[in-house]
Order: C-alpha cells, then sequence, then structure tokens
C-alpha cells in the first residue's frame, strides 16, 4: 500500500521536517507500509530510480509518526551530503 499524504501522521514540527525533505528533493515523500518485515524491522528510508523519496513502515509498528520520523532524518542526511547512513 502506498500513501501519499504523510502529514496525518505528523505533529506539526514533523511535518515541518517532512516538508523540508520534501523541498530539498522537489518531489513528495512517498510511504509504502510492508508487511513482511520482521519485529524488530521498523522502517527504512530510500531514494527510487526516479529521484523520488520512498519511506516503508512495518506495518505492526507501534509508534508510526517516530519512524516516520526517523526515516525523514535519514533523508535529510542523504541531502546534507552525509551518504546512505
Amino acid at each position: 500500500m502506498s500513501i501519499h499524504n504523510l502529514d496525518k501522521y505528523l505533529r506539526p514540527e514533523a511535518t515541518a521536517l517532512l516538508h523540508e525533505v520534501e523541498s530539498a528533493f522537489g518531489k513528495t515523500v512517498d510511504h509504502e507500509i510492508v508487511n513482511n518485515y520482521k519485529p524488530n524491522e521498523h522502517g527504512k528510508a530510500t531514494i527510487g530510480n526516479d529521484g523520488t523519496p520512498i519511506i516503508k513502515t512495518n506495518a505492526s509498528t507501534d509508534d508510526l509518526e517516530r519512524t516516520i520520523v526517523h526515516e525523514l532524518f535519514h533523508l535529510k542526511f542523504r541531502v546534507d551530503g552525509y551518504g546512505d547512513i
């Protein structure tokens, strides 16, 4: 499942980070909910072949906002030149 409107899951401070990342990439962050992650795998940030930032989250995560924010920081670090952290 792919969700494009992450704002509804985030408080204002986290939404500001989302918009910062989207502005840096010039694209909307794509969000995918993954059903086959292991219990200790909460999420992953990647960049699609077309440059779209993608956040994948475990369908069973107990704190979706925290996971999204964590992954947004991975994407921000990529933009800031830190590579794939």
